[in-house]
């Protein structure tokens, strides 16, 4: 939100002060006057002076007040059109876009059901591999050791599942491209996705996920109601394992075909950095601000940040929904994954769903996803 410093007021003239000074003035103008006269002096000369010096303290008071009424309505027209600013701004940063498809593909499964299962923890949570170099969790359908192959088998096998997913439901050419991977595995996506919709045409370089930022971007260009395009949202991950992570390596693929109209609606979150002027918990009842929400989320969807220890007072439940068991370490995709899993259970159990993930640009984003009757 922006800020703006306060309008220093000029302090008011004193009536009292001003009526003390401007009575010793005049008596000391009299004086003076008759001193310097001496025995020429009259009495209408005296009076003269005291006159004048009356009148022209009563244009300085005049001058003074009028300065006085001129700074508090300066003052007051400067809250005036900083209030309007801030107004603005809010209107911008509560934009929304919808999400129309969301396709999630990890270790714990593909399908809508398993992610439903995942939400409700009755799903049982992947195998974890233990390898040379670590600790890693793998999708089962995939069997290349070689990551780079891998993350082109999680390209092509996301554009099936989505394929499977819409059925027969026609599909415009989306107008942009956001990709989360290496560019073997766009590539890979690319072939993929003209063989299963010949009507698509995407271009030979996307646009880079950026977290947050491609969130304010989508959220700006589908404010209009009357904005028909989509977006199309996607990325896929293969890590190695590492002492770098405390969950084990993980894979997974994410999906989204963004627009104006669809089942679940989402802002563009909001961004939180430690600092001693803002706490975790003012960021989080931000969101709730932005999305017009009157309470807390009841489930929020993320993976744990051990690094970050205000997130237990934040306010919302951030200990029923951590998703480290399922998907190990989500890598770049952690935001993907997370507002994913937010939108499957906002659509699902017809009620907002928070998310928190780490970001490219920031130390962490968060946001909630509404149900479409919600927005």
């Amino acid at each position: 939100m922006p800020t703006f410093p306060r309008y220093r007021i000029a302090k008011p003239p004193v009536a009292k002060r001003w009526l003390g000074t401007g009575a010793a003035l005049v008596l000391l103008s009299g004086i003076i006057t008759a001193m310097v006269r001496k025995s020429g002096a009259n009495t209408s000369i005296i009076l003269t002076c005291m006159v004048a010096m009356v009148l022209l303290g009563g244009l300085i008071w005049f001058v003074r007040t009028i300065f006085f009424r001129l700074s508090v309505h300066h003052s007051h027209t400067w809250e005036r059109e900083a209030e309007n600013e801030r107004r603005h701004w809010w209107e911008i940063h509560q934009r929304q876009f919808a999400l129309k498809d969301i396709v999630l593909i990890g270790p714990a499964g593909a399908e809508l059901s398993d992610w439903l299962r995942v939400i409700k923890r009755e799903h049982q949570a992947p195998s974890i591999r233990q390898g040379s170099q670590g600790k890693s969790l793998r999708i089962s359908r995939s069997f290349s050791s070689d990551l780079i192959e891998r993350e082109k088998q999680l390209a092509q096998m996301l554009v099936l599942q989505w394929k499977r997913q819409r059925g027969k439901e026609s599909l415009a050419s989306p107008e942009k491209y956001f990709w989360q991977g290496s560019f073997e595995a766009w590539q890979a996506f690319v072939v993929q996705l003209i063989e299963s919709f010949p009507e698509i045409k995407p271009p030979e370089l996307p646009e880079i996920w950026q977290g947050e930022k491609t969130l304010s971007l989508l959220a700006n260009v589908f404010a209009s109601d009357e904005q028909q395009a989509n977006y199309l949202i996607a990325g896929c991950q293969s890590l190695s394992p590492t002492s770098d992570f405390s969950r084990p390596a993980g894979e997974c693929a994410v999906l989204w075909l963004a627009g104006s109209q669809g089942d679940v609606t989402l802002s563009r979150g909001e961004i939180f950095e430690p600092s001693d002027s803002e706490s975790l918990q003012h960021v989080t009842s931000r969101a709730e601000k932005q999305s017009e929400l009157n309470e807390s989320p009841e489930r929020c969807i993320l993976f744990s940040h051990p690094e970050q220890p205000q997130l237990a007072a934040c306010g919302w439940n951030v200990t029923h929904n951590i998703q480290d068991d399922y998907w190990g370490e989500p890598g770049k995709l952690d935001a993907l994954v997370v507002i994913s899993l937010a939108a499957i259970t906002a659509k699902n159990e017809t009620k907002p769903c928070g998310w928190i993930a780490s970001d490219p640009l920031h130390t962490l984003a968060l946001g909630i996803v509404k149900p479409h009757g919600n927005r």
